[in-house]
């Protein structure tokens, strides 16, 4: 049974016409961490604001543990949810010690220090929160959160004010923790790379509505819409027909194979989303590309072809410079190219 549940929601701030979320729909599962991914004003924030109970909807519900808390007629409150919340700026109290700011809810001021051993700062109670680094203030914002055996914790671009080796270590760290309490989270954020990395699902919004709910993998591989194509990882898009076999997409620079066809019938003109990954270096691909800008990237070149009157990004691994200009050969790999449907 869903721990959350988020039915037909909508909200329109006062002031605005445009709404910010759109008849939402949303079920998150004892233990997952599902990822509320987009741009800044797609409603991410508005969602989680929602089921932490600091907004109201104009319309829908919304269920805690088959329990209505949000209803035409229900309301309750913040404090009675059971609800944890991180915040982006942590939000601790600046004049209180790490144990302190962990136990201020708390009827037994031990959990502290338990909650203390959990997040790796054990022997760091009489701290302040100014003595403690970005990744450390972080870790008692989430030792606090789950202090109190919350039903859902709720994180709000918890990674947005660390360093890029920082965050990387901390994504490890929280979804350690979380996993090990089982405890069910919704993070935030407008980074692809932290949702990839962090989540179990993701649920990609836009403008107020779900464009795709699912996996990092299905997110990645298989982009239902061009907005989830172009905004989760780089993409090129091109116009195709759909071949005899239902598996191949007839395009300007030729055939190419596709897995993912949403089964399309043969002749259906579609978009193709093409990762700049599915296009591999082969002196036997049958696709010749001319060179016409490298970006270095350390792991990666990115490389933009040309092939016939088209202009693709590619992702190249070469063992020595190649200069622009020069004619490269390509094939194409099927696993991350998708039919999307607008």
């Amino acid at each position: 049974m869903p721990v959350i549940e988020l039915k037909n929601i909508s909200k329109t701030y006062h002031g605005t016409t445009k709404p910010a979320l759109k008849d939402l729909s949303l079920s998150i599962n004892q233990g997952e961490i599902l990822t509320l991914l987009g741009p800044s004003g797609c409603g991410k924030t508005t969602t989680l604001r929602l089921i932490a109970g600091f907004e109201r909807p104009d319309k829908g519900t919304i269920l805690l543990n088959n329990r209505t808390i949000v209803s035409q007629n229900t309301w309750i409150p913040p404090e009675k949810r059971g609800i944890g919340m991180v915040f982006q700026d942590y939000a601790l109290f600046p004049h209180l010690n790490v144990e302190d700011n962990i136990a201020f809810n708390l009827k037994d001021k031990s959990k502290a220090f338990e909650m203390l051993e959990l997040v790796g700062l054990k022997g760091y109670n009489r701290h302040l929160p100014s003595e403690l680094s970005g990744g450390q203030q972080q870790r008692v914002a989430l030792a606090r959160a789950l202090a109190s055996n919350p039903k859902v914790i709720l994180l709000d671009e918890p990674f947005s004010n660390l360093d890029a080796d920082l965050r990387i270590q901390m994504r490890l760290e929280v979804v350690q923790i979380i996993k090990e309490t089982n405890t069910t989270a919704i993070f935030v954020t407008h980074d692809q790379k932290d949702a990839l990395a962090i989540s179990d699902r993701i649920a990609v919004l836009n403008n107020g509505t779900l464009e795709q709910l699912g996996t990092p993998r299905e997110i990645y591989q298989y982009p239902h819409t061009r907005f989830v194509a172009e905004f989760v990882g780089q993409s090129n898009i091109l116009e195709g027909i759909i071949g005899e076999d239902g598996r191949t997409i007839h395009t300007d620079i030729g055939p190419i194979p596709c897995h993912h066809t949403h089964n399309s019938k043969p002749g259906t003109k579609v978009f193709v989303s093409i990762r700049p990954s599915s296009l591999e270096q082969d002196p036997q691909g049958r696709l010749k590309a001319i060179i016409e800008h490298l970006t270095y990237g350390g792991d990666t070149i990115d490389a933009v072809v040309k092939i016939g009157e088209q202009e693709l990004l590619a992702h190249l691994h070469p063992e020595e410079v190649i200069p622009p200009g020069t004619e490269i050969n390509f094939r194409i790999l099927p696993d991350f190219i998708a039919v999307i449907e607008h």
